[in-house]
């Protein structure tokens, strides 16, 4: 009976990841108003999405999650097994901070700086604007790039609680919070630290004057000629000729550990020009942005550039994260000449092992190459692209970028990729034959692109276009194109397993016929329906 569902609920706690929450604690106000059209619509913050409802046999379905009605007459909203969201029908009481504990955090407040370990940058100089408002009843608003949220506040000895984010008072009369690894400084509108003020002296009473005796007449001393006022330094303006030209990669440090350009198979050149921009061309695939500058400092697109004192330009992204380049192009080291000898020449792939099948690279019109040469340079062909890289030899075989390609007995290179193996013959050598292919199940899901028309979370409806582009596409030899929020997940297989396609990539991907359309559980939190262009 659905009856006792209908009408409007409030959010009072909700369970995340095993742990549970008070609405109060999540500053979050959220309400449901479940229909008897079969709709449910959701508002939280004064944003309102809509979600579809039905009854499958004693069970009340919301937009693919479970709804019951617990011995407290509470409705519950069951997503996994450790998400779980709890709703009453009266409104929880938004509770107003203790008002003198408050104070001295109630107003407006505006992003004016950010810091980055030891250095400190205008807000203003990236563009970046946040503005938090927090009110005497405990609510507070909070507007950042264009968007505004409605939420509670609270205050404790450690500061001011909004959503996740702590706010504390400083000395100076500012507020910070911390997040990811920066601190943001917040001020109020149009405020400037008021100086100091002086104590003002005590008097000091008057000595009673003693008798002056007559000054002897002292001779007139020569006059001394003022002294020349320094003039006023100019402000510092950084030189950006040193900076202009090509520069090439020679290494870089990534969570603290050294890579050589030729470690990494990556030919990495940057080109900065006097109208601002600089281009960074990354094995063939160049990319523009921006360059400023800020006083003494030169930023591309943010990230601190300098010239040390090698004359090398150093790009700074973090305490343990930098990319070091010089004038001078880096040559390929040349590999052990016995060691490479079995590795150089030209590969085509002719086939792919997935499981206990190996179908023919040709008959599915794959094509890939790998040119390998006596003196570290190598050429990547893939999709009618060349990329040229290096590479180097190893006991475990040719390593090529992030590729390792390890020699078969039968004089095949292999490369073990996403749970598949793909085979390279050498051109000029006879390819060996494998076993025929098995036939790819007959499927009406092979062939076609499939993008995701909904999704939903917890029962309520997401509007798919706030999670860029997802989509797959199932080919008849085994390969799958996936896409997830826009960026190409490049070497994903799939299998059948009975009437679901699996893609297997960093994990598994089950896509579920549903009719004419597939739907994926996005790693147990968001449920996604595709379907075909």
């Amino acid at each position: 009976d659905p009856a006792p569902f209908l009408g409007q609920w409030y959010l009072q706690s909700m369970t995340s990841g095993g742990t549970a929450y008070s609405a109060a604690e999540l500053g979050m106000s959220i309400s449901v108003t479940i229909n008897e059209d079969g709709t449910a619509a959701m508002e939280m913050g004064g944003e309102t999405d809509t979600a579809d409802w039905a009854v499958a046999g004693n069970r009340f379905i919301l937009d693919g999650a479970d709804v019951t009605i617990d011995e407290e007459g509470r409705l519950v909203i069951t997503q996994g097994e450790d998400s779980v969201m709890i709703f009453t029908r009266q409104a929880p009481a938004l509770t107003a901070p203790d008002p003198e504990a408050a104070a001295p955090y109630v107003g407006e407040w505006n992003l004016v700086s950010m810091q980055m370990g030891d250095t400190t940058y205008s807000a203003a100089d990236f563009g970046a604007e946040m503005t938090v408002v927090f009110f005497e009843d405990g609510t507070a608003v909070m507007t950042s790039d264009g968007e505004t949220q409605t939420m509670g506040w609270s205050v404790a000895d450690d500061g001011a609680h909004l959503l996740t984010m702590l706010f504390t008072l400083t000395e100076d009369g500012h507020l910070t919070a911390s997040q990811d690894g920066m601190t943001l400084v917040f001020a109020h509108p149009g405020e400037a630290p008021e100086p100091t003020p002086e104590p003002t002296p005590e008097p000091t009473p008057e000595p009673t004057p003693e008798p002056t005796p007559e000054p002897t007449p002292e001779p007139t001393p020569e006059p001394t000629p003022e002294p020349t006022p320094e003039p006023t330094p100019e402000p510092v303006t950084l030189d950006t000729a040193p900076y202009m030209g090509q520069w090439y990669l020679s290494s870089m440090v990534s969570g603290g550990t050294d890579y050589t350009a030729a470690d990494l198979g990556l030919t990495i050149t940057l080109t900065f020009s006097e109208d601002g921009t600089v281009t960074m061309d990354m094995n063939g695939d160049a990319d523009t942005a921006a360059w400023t500058v800020s006083g003494d400092r030169l930023l591309m697109d943010g990230t601190d550039a300098r010239i040390d004192e090698e004359g090398r330009l150093v790009l700074t992204q973090s305490e343990d994260s930098r990319m070091i380049f010089t004038r001078q192009a880096p040559s390929a080291a040349a590999p052990d000449g016995d060691a490479a000898a079995p590795y150089v020449g030209v590969w085509d792939l002719t086939a792919i092992e997935v499981g206990e099948s190996t179908v023919s690279a040709s008959d599915y019109g794959v094509e890939m190459t790998v040119a390998l040469n006596d003196d570290g340079t190598a050429s990547f062909i893939a999709g009618g692209e060349t990329q040229p890289v290096t590479w180097s030899v190893a006991d475990d075989g040719a390593h090529l970028l992030t590729m390792v390609f390890a020699l078969r007995e039968d004089g095949h290179l292999v490369l073990s990729q996403d749970g598949a193996n793909l085979i390279f013959t050498r051109r000029d050598d006879e390819p060996t034959p494998g076993p025929a292919p098995d036939p790819v199940p007959a499927s009406p899901y092979v062939g076609k692109t499939f993008t995701v028309t909904s999704a939903s979370s917890a029962g309520y409806a997401i509007d798919p276009a706030t999670l860029g582009l997802y989509s797959v596409a199932f080919h008849e030899d085994g390969t799958a194109a996936l896409v997830i929020g826009g960026v190409d997940m490049p070497g994903a297989t799939w299998r059948q397993d009975g009437d679901d396609l699996v893609i297997d990539y960093f994990g598994e991907y089950r896509f579920t016929p549903q009719g004419e359309a597939l739907t994926l559980n996005f790693f147990n939190s968001v449920l996604l329906t595709y379907t075909a262009e």
